[in-house]
């Protein structure tokens, strides 16, 4: 099942209205406008070459932040659906990562836990480069924190962030945003939740509707 085009709607507006510029609509556009319905293989390296575009322009990272802050649920399609009724904050977190690549163009999730922590991961399914990888990892930081808040009911969820070498300089943004100041000399970006946190209860829980969904989507 394809990703929905109404997600590429209002990401394509957001890019719009936070990036600014009418040659950047224009070329914004040009990459969005075929995208949903090309080959798989080839949306990687288009949403590759569009957030190098966008991750050199100037604050990019912070329009990143707004961005992810702003993406609503309900542009996942049917995935929103199990992202609203996860029973944990654990169950959420690995329900993202189990999504098919279908759902994730370029970006692809894992998470993995222990007694004490949970890791989560953010890889690239094609080669980006220094610019796209920092702006990509801050809009989907922003995005899961947002998410993962309005279902726990409290702010700052991550106990770290593990970030590659991509994300030095941006440690202010961070610590603006959300609190937290990442390391940025990680192999793979990770965000690290402890045990605690994983096993809070979504305040919009419902497990019959979960595993339905989950069933239907992986």
């Amino acid at each position: 099942m394809p990703i929905p085009s109404l997600f590429w709607l209002k990401f394509r507006r957001l890019c719009q209205r936070h990036f600014g510029g009418d040659d950047l609509h224009a070329q914004i556009d040009r990459i969005f406008a075929p995208t949903a319905t090309v080959a798989r293989s080839d949306q990687d390296h288009r949403l590759a070459a569009l957030f190098s575009t966008l991750g050199h322009r100037p604050n990019a990272v912070e329009c990143g932040f707004l961005i992810g802050t702003q993406m609503p649920v309900t542009a996942y399609g049917a995935a929103s659906l199990g992202l609203l009724t996860a029973p944990t904050i654990g169950d959420t977190l690995q329900f993202i990562a189990d999504l098919p690549r279908a759902r994730l163009p370029l970006v692809e999730f894992g998470f993995d836990t222990t007694a004490s922590e949970g890791r989560f991961t953010i890889r690239f399914r094609c080669p980006i480069d220094r610019e796209a990888e920092r702006l990509i990892v801050a809009l989907f930081i922003a995005a899961i924190e947002s998410e993962l808040a309005r279902r726990s009911g409290r702010i700052g969820n991550f106990a770290g962030l593990e970030l590659t070498a991509s994300s030095c300089g941006t440690e202010p943004s961070y610590r603006n945003w959300l609190g937290r100041v990442p390391s940025t000399d990680a192999v793979i970006n990770t965000l690290v939740f402890t045990r605690a946190v994983l096993d809070l209860a979504n305040t919009y829980a419902d497990r019959e509707t979960f595993d339905s969904i989950r069933t239907a989507a992986i």
